[in-house]
């Protein structure tokens, strides 16, 4: 997960025109996911199926985050799947 992180900082986020503090934010929410996920066994961001959203959408609802910082935290994900993958079909999130 960690090379995966590390190819969406060098390749995906500098073909994007964020701001500096959108890509800090970017960078720590999907770090903050690849936390959630490898503590739950998941190493591979190609196995990370619907069940895993679910429950970091949960995650994110015990931490008392507002549905505006949870769509935010996950907006980044699906195009770390992007990153990390050949395959070209998008992360599905559950709505929340």
């Amino acid at each position: 997960m960690s090379e995966a992180l590390r190819e969406y900082e060098l390749v995906f986020m500098p073909s994007r025109n964020w701001a500096a503090k959108t890509r800090v934010n970017y960078r720590n929410d999907i770090a903050d996911l690849i936390r959630f996920l490898e503590k739950r066994g998941k190493t591979d961001p190609n196995r990370v199926d619907l069940q895993d959203l679910e429950a970091y959408m949960a995650e994110l609802d015990r931490r008392g985050y507002t549905g505006t910082t949870r769509r935010r935290k996950t907006s980044s994900s699906p195009s770390l799947a992007f990153s990390s993958s050949t395959d070209t079909s998008p992360t599905m999130w559950p709505r929340g």
